[in-house]
């Protein structure tokens, strides 16, 4: 007669911890992903203002060596 509460408490346990590591997991997941994004729009951004500069850069010499001609 013991037994089957035991088994219903151990059943009921086991669901509980399976559904916290899930919901950690998940978590957890979604903080990486957030921070993965992050960095790489940043690092894409970056590179972006680089082009943007060196475009810049670029279209300053060949307006200046075409005022010294």
């Amino acid at each position: 007669m013991l037994m089957m509460p035991v088994v219903t408490y151990m059943k009921n346990k086991q669901k509980n911890i399976q559904s916290k590591y899930h919901h950690f997991t998940k978590r957890f997941e979604s903080k990486y992903e957030l921070i993965h994004m992050k960095l790489t729009s940043r690092f894409h951004s970056e590179s972006t203002e680089r082009e943007l500069i060196h475009s810049k850069i670029n279209n300053l010499i060949t307006q200046s060596t075409e005022s010294i001609e």
